[in-house]
């Protein structure tokens, strides 16, 4: 089979990179031949192409079975799909979050406008809407324009030679990697959460460690929040490769309080390293990771967010070993091997 997939992805960290880095690998191991191509430049392993002309051009030498659109909003999407109605060559769109019912509400007038004039008509005409979870579906406002779909899942990767816990009496590291966003991350709530952790009996119990890039705005504003807070929170910049690799065997538990998201890799990613997480339901992970009691699903309130954190640690440390075992055994539900088999085999059903 000959998939071609679609995004817009620079150098920097970011899900969708991440996402496509590993599924083509692993779809080209179970027999497919891919290509991904991405609309700007800085991924050497992806085929860059920013023009009409040259994305017929490709389609024309290598005529694939079908194409994978990675998120919306992009005219260079609308254009391509033109050609690929020509050459009679179907596609999909896998969302990653974008359409869901709160990032619709981010510039929304000038969205329903685009979608009138532009993406509707895009959407409609896919083989298939890809959602992450049921839950991405359930919050999705495109249902109507396109009700055909299918659940791909992101994955994550095994990781050898883990550490089991040990407790020497120093604080539990209580770690978040990720892009720094005061509202679409939950900082701005998860920042009150940990004022009210420094004016209780917990404060000595605990570390919070941020790792993640930012534009300067946020950041300016998130190394001041830090210095504040000083006694409790580090933030150490973007982390990548083996230091990321380090900071994760470092953790004990790992906390995402986001308004919205699709399947994040970060949460993914920690399960694989046998950290449980503290996750609001937004994240699309909270009840998953409750019910494998692989951690803790909290809400978006400052308090809330701070009673679990409490809860978390006493639970840790009282068991910090049967934690770790069920962040692992759910980690590996979505193991990119069987991820990348079942996509293939849901591809063809849209052929």
């Amino acid at each position: 089979m000959k998939i071609v997939h679609v995004c817009s992805v620079t150098s920097r960290a970011n899900g969708i990179k991440s996402v496509l880095k590993e599924l083509s690998v692993e779809q080209q191991k179970n027999g497919a031949h891919v290509r991904v191509i991405s609309l700007l430049p800085g991924e050497d392993s992806f085929i860059h192409i920013d023009s009409v002309r040259s994305f017929y051009k490709e389609i024309c030498n290598n005529t694939p079975d079908i194409v994978i659109f990675h998120s919306v909003y992009y005219m260079l999407y609308v254009q391509f799909a033109i050609i690929l109605a020509l050459k009679k060559i179907p596609y999909a769109i896998e969302l990653h979050g974008a359409l869901s019912q709160e990032n619709y509400k981010v510039s929304h007038t000038k969205k329903v406008i685009a979608n009138i004039l532009f993406f509707n008509r895009f959407i409609k005409n896919a083989r298939s809407i890809i959602y992450l979870n049921n839950n991405e579906y359930d919050k999705s406002v495109v249902k109507n324009i396109n009700p055909k779909s299918v659940i791909i899942p992101n994955g994550c990767s095994h990781v050898s030679n883990l550490k089991r816990p040990s407790f020497d009496g120093s604080p539990i590291k209580v770690v978040y990697i990720g892009r720094i966003e005061r509202v679409h991350k939950g900082l701005d709530i998860l920042l009150e959460a940990i004022d009210a952790i420094i004016t209780s009996d917990c404060v000595n119990d605990v570390r919070f460690i941020f790792y993640g890039n930012a534009h300067e705005s946020e950041q300016i504003w998130f190394k001041e929040q830090v210095s504040n807070r000083s006694s409790v929170v580090e933030y150490r910049g973007p982390v990548y490769g083996n230091d990321k690799d380090v900071a994760m065997r470092n953790a004990n538990i790992f906390i995402l309080t986001s308004r919205s998201e699709g399947m994040p890799m970060g949460v993914l990613e920690a399960l694989s390293y046998g950290l449980p997480c503290i996750l609001t339901p937004e994240t699309n992970l909270g009840k998953e990771v409750e019910n494998a009691d692989a951690g803790w699903i909290t809400s978006l309130d400052p308090q809330f967010i701070s009673r679990t954190i409490k809860k978390a640690v006493v639970d840790y440390r009282q068991n910090g070993e049967y934690y770790r075992e069920n962040a692992l055994k759910l980690a590996e539900r979505y193991n990119w091997t069987d991820i990348a088999k079942n996509s293939i085999r849901l591809y063809k059903t849209m052929i």
